[in-house]
């Protein structure tokens, strides 16, 4: 995960091993997988947040390496957390992309994700901007 990941995002956005790791193994976390003759070729981390009554998730990362980008596998991978998140009682997905990240951006509102705010120096360790997307996720019994 990690070698996709540097491929994926240049320092200092890429995530280490040690918070990859944690990412995935946390007790809320749901990974999805995508794989092409064996080799990752993409994948993506989401948790579960609880506040109060409030289920909802969290995209914490997509990443898909870049040999493998216009296969729609982000869309699968962003649909196949959604639903674990939705089966799990989440409501509402939340995620933060950079503002400059046009293609992760028309991603997220292909997949009918409406911007709701900006986060200043959401990145920061290169001081960079975040717009906060949201989308409602259908109930599942």
């Amino acid at each position: 995960m990690y070698a996709v990941e540097k491929l994926c995002f240049a320092p200092p956005l890429t995530f280490s091993r040690e918070q990859l790791r944690e990412l995935t193994t946390g007790e809320s976390s749901f990974t999805s997988i995508a794989e092409d003759g064996g080799k990752l070729a993409g994948f993506a981390i989401a948790a579960l947040m609880k506040e109060r009554a409030l289920r909802y998730g969290y995209l914490q990362t997509i990443d898909v390496a870049p040999e493998h980008r216009g296969r729609r596998i982000g869309s699968k991978l962003l649909r196949h957390v959604e639903e674990n998140i939705a089966a799990a009682g989440g409501r509402v997905m939340l995620l933060h992309v950079a503002v400059q990240n046009r293609e992760a951006i028309g991603l997220y509102e292909k997949h009918g994700y409406t911007r709701v705010g900006v986060e200043d120096g959401f990145y920061r360790r290169d001081n960079g901007d975040a717009f906060i997307y949201e989308k409602r996720l259908p109930s599942i019994p």
